[in-house]
């Protein structure tokens, strides 16, 4: 049985752990949290597109809430680039 993975943080560390789950086909689900949702989103577009062209056929998603990650199997949290923003603080306290 696959699993569902969170992702905190949606920078190169995080980016770079999406793409190793997707390379591995660890996860069936692959849920990256980030504030800067723009970004986010061009990011999670990339790995669904890498995921296909894999064959994995993986369900990514990208979000700037915590809403259904409390049945996550796995949470890996990166540190973020920059200076700290208040949504940090959130994710540290999640």
């Amino acid at each position: 049985m696959k699993k569902k993975i969170v992702i905190f943080h949606a920078g190169q560390a995080g980016i770079a752990a999406a793409q190793s789950i997707i390379e591995k086909d660890l996860a069936s689900e692959l849920i990256l949290i980030d504030p800067n949702d723009g970004l986010l989103q061009s990011k999670v577009a990339d790995l669904k597109a890498m995921s296909d062209v894999l064959g994995r056929f993986m369900d990514v998603k990208g979000s700037i809430e915590f809403a259904n990650i409390d049945d996550a199997d796995f949470f890996i949290l990166t540190c973020p680039g920059g200076a700290p923003q208040e949504s940090d603080q959130a994710i540290a306290e999640a």
